[in-house]
């Protein structure tokens, strides 16, 4: 729900395939964040739109939303965490954007740190929230969750092992 819109925006990842039914990772944008608008005053959904983010052939060739647990900031903008990446590299990176929504398009305006670490896959799925005037994100890759907080919704602390407070592993990588 974007309250100052009075619009309902459902946002998700658009995946290209082979025939055979593989992701086509090496195509331009075959990871792209892509959403619809639905207006309850029309009981209507849009078209399916994608996010235009700059770059798309180089940083943003694969671009895809965590798990789209977008926050709207006081101005009406769209905080929207994402992870991106350009194979070959083998590591995701992950970044918070923020978008303009003005009832109908999203438009991308600029994004935070790029957060990644050289493991696996790197990082991967972030998710954010915002609590107590602070904004938490989490993210995870193959083999750990990851924490880490910031003032502004795009700058963060460096990011730590997200744990149970007596500090065994949530064991977030077994989602996969």
């Amino acid at each position: 729900w974007h309250a100052p819109s009075g619009k309902v925006i459902a946002i998700g990842i658009k995946l290209l395939y082979s025939k055979a039914g593989e992701q086509l990772l090496s195509e331009p944008r075959s990871h792209q964040c892509t959403y619809a608008v639905y207006d309850p005053k029309t009981d209507q959904w849009s078209e399916w739109k994608n996010l235009e983010t700059p770059d798309s052939d180089t940083k943003f060739h694969l671009v895809a939303p965590g798990c789209v647990q977008w926050l709207t900031e006081e101005d009406g903008s769209l905080l929207t965490p994402m992870y991106f990446n350009r194979p070959p590299h083998p590591y995701y990176t992950a970044t918070v954007m923020r978008c303009r929504f003005d009832g109908e398009t999203m438009t991308y305006v600029e994004h935070g740190d790029e957060i990644s670490i050289p493991v696996e896959r790197g990082i991967c799925e972030p998710s954010l929230v915002k609590y107590g005037g602070e904004y938490y994100l989490t993210l995870r890759n193959d083999l750990k969750g990851y924490v880490t907080k910031g003032k502004d919704g795009l700058h963060y602390a460096p990011i730590k092992e997200w744990t149970f407070d007596d500090g065994s592993d949530l064991r977030l990588h077994d989602t996969r």
